[in-house]
């Protein structure tokens, strides 16, 4: 194990290992010593760093000593570490497809059930065939206890295929995407089959990568339904192409070799690498727009500098010829940081489909869209989904319609200027020449100005009047008090052992969190259900507070999030509020004083319950207002962009001739 291995196992950062290192010299319990030193890192015996973990009680992973086979691997030179991977990716995937532990197996069992579910050798019979018959033990043992510690057999697969530190993952690196960039590709191929689908035959997922994409099993899961089940596969022979086989035999997709068949529509995907040879990129892509029937579609995921950004002559005229054909649709450029190998390096798309039915070159129309400095939300995929989906439906509609149709994002560019375009096809918002369709930038302006102009919903459902002097409130309790009446429970936080920085998965609400709308912490489910099988999530209505650095507290509107020690829940009860309404109680705690953390003695306000279901309804209208609101700051800011941009085109005029018809 290397240092950095030690951190993940440990569940901490890097520079804690050191730190540990450091400190624990000259002690009864010293760090231990490095084995051997490989490529400038040291490295370290797995038993002797379990040992050592064990027996200082340091890191935040209870499950060290079993999980620690996952972070392991056998000393060596970088192709044996390699080959120790593909056997053993080999016999997970095997136990995957059985859903059953190896161990027991003798070598002609083991090679038989090899063979029965490779019998082509394309993905798993080789390496598990090179395993010596002496060795067959060791082996399944290993399998079978990486497959206990990630879990089950298919996740061990995809956890030694997408670690970094792992020989499998640094090999696949130049082309891991991260999660928003595997979501932009689902969405967009779950759109185009849907326009390919219409007639209820669903099409084929044709995956064109030589190796694979790395975006494949994303795919797969979101468009379940939407494409045929057995995904096409490029014939390659190649470690990344019978990875790529193993890894969906893990997850139970079904897969064939690519080749055309019949006349059934046919979705490519095709992922370049970042180090792909622009001629040998422009001569598949020209392969497969060759191939295309107007029935196809297909998604091209490749360097921005190749697709987008200015080369050399030659490179040019070929991707010239390419946009010629007038299939490729849409072109999209993609924010920075997709790629964590290469986190500067920006990625482009180009959506493929049939041309336009109208004779004339004039009339082709390219859809162009810049999205760098965006991030890939919901929302902007959503939009950018449906831009696509607009431009690949209207190839067969009006010509007028088609090109004076608005665009989130998008910009219809005639087909010609790319074609003869020398330099960037995209090269932002500002330096974009005007086109004969100015009517874009207008009715991007005036559908964002009918935005903003909107009345916000709901506010005017909302009626005061000052209350009758009469009525008296509710007295005033403590914290306490309501708890012993049982009105109040409190539930305290989790110590977590599991990391809360995931892309996705439960939410995490800590001091930090509470009041904050930007930016959520996540854990994953099944990890933090491991660590913590007593630990609760919260409830829709739950009232989420801490006593420092103050008094603060929050309303989990949503339930189901986990909450950080020293953080505390307050859940009303339900059937019995006693007067208690969650965001009442909110704003009491948050109006204590700054210092007093003695929260049993907080006193809060009761309400009666047709004033709370009032509150709750006026209050529900005032957030959805406040949403809105957030939605047109953002509407605003576009705004200044496409005014800015539509001026600076030539295409906008904000002092338009009051008598149009006058002439000189």
């Amino acid at each position: 194990m290397s240092l950095a291995d030690i951190a993940a196992l440990a569940r901490v950062q890097r520079p804690v290992v050191t730190t540990w290192r450091s400190r624990s010299r000259a002690t009864a319990h010293s760090f231990p010593e490095s084995v051997d030193t490989t490529g400038g890192q040291e490295r370290f015996a797995v038993d002797d760093v379990v040992a050592w973990l064990t027996a200082t009680g340091r890191g935040n992973n209870p499950d060290a000593a079993t999980e620690a086979v996952l972070h392991a691997e056998p000393d060596g030179p970088a192709e044996s570490r390699r080959r120790h991977a593909d056997t053993l990716t080999a016999l997970l995937t095997l136990s995957a497809a059985r859903g059953e532990r190896l161990s027991g197996l003798s070598r002609g069992e083991l090679i038989d059930a090899a063979d029965a579910e490779d019998p082509d050798d394309e993905c798993l019979y080789r390496e598990i065939a090179a395993i010596e018959d002496d060795d067959v033990a060791a082996w399944l043992s290993l399998a079978d206890r990486t497959a206990d510690a990630a879990w089950n057999a298919a996740a061990a697969v995809e956890r030694l295929i997408t670690d970094p530190n792992r020989p499998l993952g640094a090999d696949r690196a130049p082309t891991a995407l991260i999660a928003p960039a595997k979501d932009v590709v689902a969405a967009l191929v779950v759109e185009l089959a849907a326009s390919q689908g219409q007639d209820g035959n669903t099409p084929v997922l044709a995956d064109r990568t030589p190796g694979g994409s790395d975006a494949v099993p994303s795919v797969l899961e979101r468009a379940e339904g939407a494409v045929h089940p057995v995904v096409r596969l490029e014939a390659d022979k190649s470690d990344a192409g019978r990875l790529l086989r193993r890894r969906l035999s893990a997850q139970h997709r079904a897969w064939t070799t690519w080749h055309r068949t019949g006349t059934a529509a046919t979705l490519h995907l095709l992922q370049l690498a970042s180090t792909v040879d622009a001629r040998g990129a422009f001569h598949v892509l020209a392969d497969i727009l060759l191939e295309l029937t107007d029935a196809d579609r297909g998604l091209v995921l490749g360097p921005a500098s190749l697709l987008v950004d200015a080369v050399n002559a030659k490179d040019t005229s070929r991707r010239a010829d390419l946009l010629r054909t007038g299939r490729v649709r849409c072109i999209v450029r993609l924010p920075t940081g997709l790629l964590p190998a290469r986190s500067r390096e920006a990625l482009a798309l180009w959506v493929l489909g049939p041309a336009t039915s109208w004779p004339n070159s004039e009339d082709q129309f390219t859809l162009v869209v810049d999205l760098a400095g965006r991030q890939l939300d919901d929302v902007v995929i959503g939009d950018l989904v449906s831009d696509v989906a607009a431009t690949v439906a209207g190839a067969h509609g009006e010509r007028d319609q088609f090109a004076a149709r608005a665009f989130r994002f998008g910009r219809l560019v005639p087909t010609r200027t790319l074609v003869a375009t020398s330099g960037a096809l995209i090269t932002g918002h500002r330096s974009l020449p005007a086109t004969s369709h100015s009517t874009d930038y207008a009715l991007d302006v005036d559908r964002l100005l009918d935005a903003v102009r909107t009345p916000l919903p709901g506010l005017d459902a909302i009626d005061v009047a000052v209350a009758d002097g009469d009525v008296p409130s509710a007295p005033m309790a403590t914290v306490d008090a309501l708890m012993a009446a049982g009105r109040l429970r409190c539930l305290a936080g989790t110590r977590l052992a599991v990391d809360a920085d995931a892309e996705a998965g439960t939410r995490v609400i800590g001091a930090h969190d509470i009041g904050r709308e930007d930016g959520r912490r996540h854990v994953d489910l099944i990890a933090f259900t491991r660590a913590h099988p007593a630990a609760r999530l919260t409830e829709p209505g739950d009232v989420v507070f801490t006593t420092t650095p103050q008094p603060a507290a929050a309303v989990d509107v949503e339930g189901g999030a986990v909450v950080a020690f020293p953080e505390r829940i307050l859940r009303i009860d339900a059937a019995d509020p006693g007067g208690l309404n969650p965001a009442v109680l909110a704003a009491d705690i948050a109006a204590q004083h700054a210092g007093d953390r003695r929260w049993q003695q907080w006193r809060v306000h009761r309400v009666s319950d047709a004033d709370s279901a009032a509150l709750a309804a006026t209050l529900a209208r005032v957030e959805a207002a406040r949403q809105e609101t957030q939605q047109r700051l953002a509407d605003l800011r576009e705004l200044t962009r496409a005014l800015i941009a539509g001026v600076s085109a030539g295409s906008l005029n904000l002092n338009p001739d009051p008598n149009p018809e006058r002439t000189n």
